[in-house]
């Protein structure tokens, strides 16, 4: 609903994700920009690299994997752009 309404205004805006590889996989990131551009979105994607702290909010550990940006790249109909801590 929201891209929709920005898409609307024609409102420059981004979308991004933080990438924690225990909590989303390859396969979810690639969905997740896939529906952004049946959204109408065609800007860049942005994933932004979870960046560990020693306290976070919900407690998160550092990922147990990686993520594997080139599987996600094969499956992606959108630009994206890794944004490193």
């Amino acid at each position: 609903e929201t891209v929709a309404i920005l898409n609307d205004a024609k409102f420059q805006y981004e979308i991004r994700t933080t990438v924690h590889p225990d909590l989303l996989n390859e396969e979810d990131i690639i969905h997740m920009i896939n529906d952004s551009k049946s959204l109408g979105y065609s800007g860049p994607y942005y994933l932004q690299v979870y960046f560990h702290a020693a306290k976070t909010l919900g407690n998160m550990n550092k990922p147990s994997t990686s993520t594997d940006f080139d599987k996600i790249k094969s499956g992606a109909e959108l630009d994206f752009e890794v944004r490193q801590a």
